[in-house]
């Protein structure tokens, strides 16, 4: 019984440590990626944390444009390592740096061990089920993925200028003028990023050349690490052993695209996903709100 987990930080250092701390087993896989766009000091701290472990692995960093493909090829190329480190895990588990586990790392163990050749991937179909209001845009547009042109995106006069050339103030940048096809060879299947991936399904991911059919079409999509896991495991043989639930509580907010900051006044929320069998949470700030990531230490991953 052992799980490999894929942690994608981009701040922080001693918060992945503390997160690495709470997942810890010795029969577990740590793959840690941390955006190349951090100080050097940052990386320097997280090699110090890999240094002596054989089972925590440090990824070659990239750097990770929230909303574009580099997001999902870090965690691609996470789950490329895993396999390859002939490491003998059931799941693969992917959590940013600001997730917290909700239950003990021999309990996960177990949870994941009983769920056998089941993956939790929560899906729906965007075209159909309406979730999401800029759906078809999500596919239509070419989405680009250049960290340079984040750059200049960033800079004063020139940077509004060029966001407005590249779609608009509150957009990911796009190619003006370029639209593409429906995709026609699969069914699009939407969701979150946050994933749990059997071994069989995380082998189909990387080896099968119709995953990487998928994969190629959505490369240049908006959000794609919402929707490639979905569109890859609901068009494969696997489809029927997905379960349509990621095993997560997270804080979302009415109206706003990223989940808020997990405080104290929280806990009993907390508790109660755990009590009903939510595994991991997210997001939590250590800094500013360390004391609710105490209270899940002391009282749910010791329980």
């Amino acid at each position: 019984m052992a799980v490999a987990f894929h942690l994608l930080t981009h701040r922080d250092p001693g918060q992945t440590a503390r997160l690495l701390r709470s997942l810890w087993h010795e029969d577990n896989t740590f793959i840690i990626h941390h955006d190349r766009r951090r100080p050097r000091a940052e990386h320097a701290m997280l090699a110090s944390l890999a240094a002596g472990f054989s089972n925590v692995i440090l990824q070659t960093p990239t750097p990770v444009l929230w909303g574009r493909f580099s997001l999902y090829a870090a965690q691609h190329e996470g789950l490329r390592l895993a396999l390859a480190s002939g490491r003998p895990w059931t799941h693969w588990v992917n959590l940013s740096g600001q997730c917290q586990p909700l239950q003990s790392p021999a309990r996960i163990q177990k949870l994941l061990a009983d769920a056998g050749d089941v993956s939790f991937v929560r899906h729906f179909r965007p075209l159909i089920e309406g979730e999401w209001r800029d759906a078809e845009t999500r596919l239509t547009r070419r989405y680009i993925d250049s960290p340079m042109l984040e750059r200049w995106l960033r800079l004063r006069f020139i940077g509004r200028r060029l966001r407005r050339f590249f779609g608009g103030e509150n957009e990911l940048p796009s190619l003006p003028g370029v639209r593409r096809p429906l995709p026609m060879t699969f069914t699009w299947y939407g969701g979150d990023n946050w994933v749990v991936l059997s071994r069989s399904a995380a082998e189909y991911l990387i080896h099968s050349p119709d995953a990487g059919r998928i994969i190629a079409e959505l490369r240049h999509s908006g959000f794609p690490e919402e929707s490639i896991f979905q569109s890859v495991m609901m068009n494969s043989p696997l489809a029927s052993r997905v379960r349509n639930d990621h095993l997560r509580c997270i804080n979302w907010r009415s109206g706003i695209a990223s989940p808020g900051i997990f405080t104290a006044e929280d806990f009993p929320r907390l508790r109660a996903a755990a009590a009903g069998g939510r595994i991991f949470a997210r997001k939590f700030d250590s800094v500013r709100e360390g004391v609710v990531i105490a209270r899940i230490e002391s009282e749910l991953l010791r329980a």
